[in-house]
């Protein structure tokens, strides 16, 4: 099973094998569930959702700003 994730910022692509739900990705790419977005297909996922072979997601880190 191999997943490949968008990494934005900065804007770079990774390829995960052998994960089953969006915590096990975040974990292997070493990312706090609370710090990121994950999106498959224009929709928002949870650390819980599943993920299939092939799945292309975007994981897009919260950036926080303010003034």
């Amino acid at each position: 099973m191999l997943v490949t994730a968008r990494l934005r910022p900065p804007d770079r692509v990774v390829e995960v094998a052998d994960v089953r739900r969006v915590a096990d990705l975040l974990a292997r790419l070493e990312v706090l569930p609370g710090a990121v977005l994950v999106i498959r297909d224009g929709a928002l996922l949870t650390s819980q959702d599943e993920l299939r072979d092939g799945d292309k997601v975007e994981v897009r880190f919260a950036i926080s700003g303010g003034g």
